[in-house]
């Protein structure tokens, strides 16, 4: 069986057939959720931008009996965060990002958003760890995006493909390792939804540093309205099995869990040579 350095590794099914044992191993259990989903649970409200009382509790309610639903809205605002980079403050808010991407009535089915959730499986607290939402990557104001026209992008030599990648808008953790198994759910389901890769505007050194321990690139640093930004992206060709193996300690020191467990070779001539994932 070859070593997980080998090319054979770096495919959909063996990232996919990672993203169950590294669940086991991490106790972090991921779910991905698409519009219909989301759009069942949650309610967007409509708030009245001249009024004082508003508050951005009020973007999202409750829509279903349903107990995810109250798991759902009550996790986004508890993973909220702001941090200050620089002499400006920065805030992460899944349930803006929600409101964006999932309201009813607008374009955001045409996007095709995407919600992941992290539940630390060691504790019953039915209460999330990690949100990320993203979509299909577009020119937008609201995602940060909108200065990436086809010029921009042929400028400053950045990857011809970005169009057709997909974009995480926001991603919060308040657990170790949930980042990186939310970016290998997200991977994975890029790779499955033919996406050409992944790309991510990182706003804050801790977030740079979490696209590069996944094994994203810093492709292009900016200036925009008085702030650093890094877009980092990967291609779907470009991940190292035999590296975020290391990053998420899934196997023991010979990495022999997912060879010998959950894979095997060709059973005839012509297919020894091939793995077949069987986790």
């Amino acid at each position: 069986m070859p070593d997980l350095d080998s090319d054979e590794w770096n495919n959909t099914k063996s990232y996919g057939m990672v993203a169950k044992v590294a669940s086991i191993a991490t106790q972090i259990l991921v779910n991905g959720y698409g519009y219909a989903d989301v759009a069942r649970l949650i309610k967007v409200n409509d708030l009245d931008c001249d009024s004082d009382d508003d508050t951005e509790e009020e973007i999202l309610d409750t829509a279903s009996d349903d107990p995810l639903s109250e798991v759902l809205v009550s996790s986004l605002y508890r993973l909220e965060s702001s941090t200050r980079e620089g002499a400006n403050q920065l805030e992460i808010s899944p349930p803006a990002s929600v409101a964006e991407l999932f309201r009813k009535g607008s374009d955001a089915r045409a996007l095709k958003p995407r919600l992941w959730l992290a539940f630390d499986l060691a504790h019953n607290e039915a209460q999330a760890v990690g949100v990320c939402t993203g979509c299909r990557f577009v020119r937008s104001e609201q995602l940060l995006t909108d200065r990436f026209t086809s010029q921009y992008i042929t400028q400053h030599k950045l990857p011809r493909d970005l169009q057709t990648h997909f974009f995480i808008d926001i991603i919060s953790s308040n657990h170790k390792p949930a980042g990186m198994m939310m970016l290998l759910n997200v991977f994975v389901y890029a790779a499955k939804a033919k996406f050409s890769g992944v790309a991510m505007i990182a706003v804050t050194k801790k977030g740079i540093q979490a696209g590069l321990n996944f094994g994203f690139e810093k492709t292009h640093s900016y200036r925009e309205d008085g702030a650093q930004r890094t877009l980092m992206t990967i291609g779907i060709d470009e991940l190292s099995l035999a590296h975020l193996n290391k990053k998420l300690k899934v196997g023991n020191a010979n990495n022999k869990i997912l060879q010998d467990l959950c894979s095997r070779g060709g059973l005839q001539q012509r297919t020894k040579h091939k793995i077949y994932p069987r986790c």
